[in-house]
């Protein structure tokens, strides 16, 4: 778990802010990272009709398209129940914008798979559930202290490319 809040902890210091220029001024670090994205922090208990949020994740992924879509990507790992997870954030987001283009990602999507739909992506959402299913799935303890996994790699890219990077309780903590 520390693993994973450190790798996108240091995204979320590093992603540019979206504050009154008062605020963003005591954050000149995030300026010179090269990172242009944002992290949308929601919290637990994400309900359906939180228009608030659902727009600004809409408005903050298609800074990252070329062609002003947004493409999100639903990772699922953390859900106990991925199908429903899967259904519920479909039917939520696209509620919000019904031409916004949806992908999913779960914990068996092969990693090559994974990566793909991430550097297609122009934002991420990650569901609630079980903050060490997120953990198993894209910080693998086999890994050396320090090195990214594809996947995490590839949500750096994202964030670099100036996309946003959500989620909701245990996601949120991703």
């Amino acid at each position: 778990f520390l693993a994973i809040v450190s790798v996108l902890g240091a995204c979320a210091v590093a992603s540019r802010t979206s504050w009154p220029s008062a605020a963003a001024d005591r954050y000149t670090a995030s300026r010179d990272s090269g990172l242009r994205g944002h992290l949308l922090l929601i919290g637990g208990g994400l309900d359906d009709d939180n228009k608030p949020v659902y727009t600004r994740l809409l408005e903050l992924a298609p800074q990252a398209s070329a062609d002003g879509v947004p493409r999100i990507v639903i990772a699922t790992a953390a859900s106990f129940d991925q199908d429903s997870a899967e259904r519920g954030k479909l039917e939520s987001i696209r509620s919000y914008n019904p031409g916004v283009v949806l992908t999913i990602i779960k914990r068996e999507t092969p990693t090559d798979e994974t990566v793909r739909l991430i550097d297609e992506a122009s934002g991420m959402f990650f569901t609630g559930g079980d903050q060490k299913r997120i953990v198993d799935r894209y910080a693998p303890r086999t890994l050396p202290a320090g090195v990214d996994s594809p996947e995490t790699a590839a949500m750096r890219r994202l964030l670099a490319r100036g996309g946003v990077i959500a989620g909701t309780s245990a996601g949120d903590a991703m």
